[in-house]
């Protein structure tokens, strides 16, 4: 499955970010590693997108749950308009880091509204090495201690026989 891929039944789009000063080249689509100047490109891979109004909406994602109605600030918006190269390139500067939650949507030539929601976080994913280290000083630390209490149980059985 491709999680880059944002539905908009029954059309698909590509969701790819790159932070070009920290993290060269390197595509990112659910997190974004650090805050900073960032690129969000949305490619529409249904060739009729290229004929719909589109509009994209960045929100900070208050409740995690990605409740509409519990949305944080819009810090980015673009009203809809036509991208007749099917590519869509937002830029954003997040300054701190969060959870924030994009919004496509599309306005089908029959005038129907198509909206999806797809959440992201920025500057969150750095600390799962540090997470990951302490739980395995932790286990390394717990393992031990049973090392030496059977080491001791061990003793003191083979000392009272």
């Amino acid at each position: 499955m491709d999680t880059c891929k944002i539905t908009l039944d029954p059309y698909i789009m590509h969701f790819s970010g790159y932070q070009i000063t920290t993290s060269g080249n390197e595509e990112f689509c659910e997190d974004i590693p650090d805050v900073g100047h960032t690129f969000i490109v949305l490619d529409a891979i249904d060739r009729s997108l290229r004929f719909m109004e589109i509009s994209v909406k960045i929100v900070r994602n208050v409740d995690l749950l990605g409740v509409p109605d519990k949305d944080g600030e819009i810090i980015y918006h673009t009203p809809y308009n036509n991208f007749p190269t099917g590519s869509i390139r937002v830029e954003q500067t997040f300054t701190e880091p969060g959870y924030f939650v994009g919004i496509v949507s599309i306005k089908t030539p029959s005038g129907q509204e198509i909206i999806s929601r797809f959440p992201f976080s920025v500057g969150m994913t750095n600390l799962w090495p540090v997470i990951l280290k302490w739980c395995l000083i932790f286990l390394l630390m717990l393992s031990s201690a049973f090392v030496l209490w059977r080491w001791v149980e061990h003793k003191r059985t083979f000392s009272a026989g």
